[in-house]
């Protein structure tokens, strides 16, 4: 965000807590949040005032629009296996389900403005994962 912004940001924040915003404040703050866009600091701002009655610092809404920073996510492989292998329905599921947790977790950073993109390594035997999808649906689920 630029400064004006970061007045913007200020301003808005001091509609809850009253403070005095001023030059010297903005342009503290700003050096701070100059990498965080203004629309994720007012949501991470709207957060902040709905869950907290602390004093909101800079460092909450960093806390909050870019969690990832202190602690980048970690998104698990799945086992390695031989090749020619075929997967058991329980490993089908679990893949399944882990693809579900992971779209969600994609999905809230998206939301909140923290996605940077695909960091993991690809599934490996993904065909072999839906051909035993495939089969275990022609036999009724078993």
């Amino acid at each position: 965000m630029n400064i004006e912004e970061t007045g913007k940001l200020l301003n808005r924040i001091s509609s809850y807590d009253n403070r005095l915003v001023t030059a010297v404040m903005v342009d503290s703050w700003h050096k701070i949040m100059q990498d965080i866009s203004l629309e994720a600091a007012l949501n991470a701002m709207e957060k902040h005032f709905i869950e907290s009655t602390n004093y909101l610092m800079p460092f909450h809404i960093r806390e909050r629009v870019k969690p990832h920073h202190a602690h980048p996510p970690v998104y698990e492989r799945a086992p390695d296996r031989q090749k020619t292998e075929e997967p058991t329905w329980e490993e089908c599921e679990e893949y399944r389900k882990h693809l579900h947790d992971m779209r969600k977790r994609i999905w809230a950073e998206v939301k909140a403005g923290t996605y940077e993109g695909w960091t993991g390594d690809p599934v490996p035997d993904y065909e072999a994962i839906q051909k035993a999808f495939e089969e275990k649906r022609r036999n009724g689920g078993k």
